[in-house]
């Protein structure tokens, strides 16, 4: 099985070769839907890293309107910025 690094190595040298997609995995030894399917699966996993959110949890309200006390913030590990 192939490793991330060596997939992300690969679209490297595939973007800096300036050849076609056939051309480059014609020299590669690789099929271009394999070279389609790891390119896809690389950028999913890229903007996955890019992608961030705040997860909210409401309390349930019990009885009463009473107005809501103590939210609770999730703040991924994975934004930008943020100091561990």
């Amino acid at each position: 099985m192939i490793t991330q690094e060596a997939i992300r190595d690969s679209i490297r040298r595939y973007k800096e070769s300036g050849l076609s997609v056939r051309e480059f995995c014609s020299n590669e030894g690789i099929g271009r839907s394999t070279f389609y399917y790891r390119l896809k699966k690389h950028r999913e996993k890229d903007q996955a890293k890019k992608t961030s959110f705040a997860l909210l949890k409401k309390p349930l309200r019990t009885g009463s309107m009473k107005p809501l006390r103590n939210m609770e913030f999730t703040v991924p590990p994975t934004i930008p910025g943020r100091k561990s």
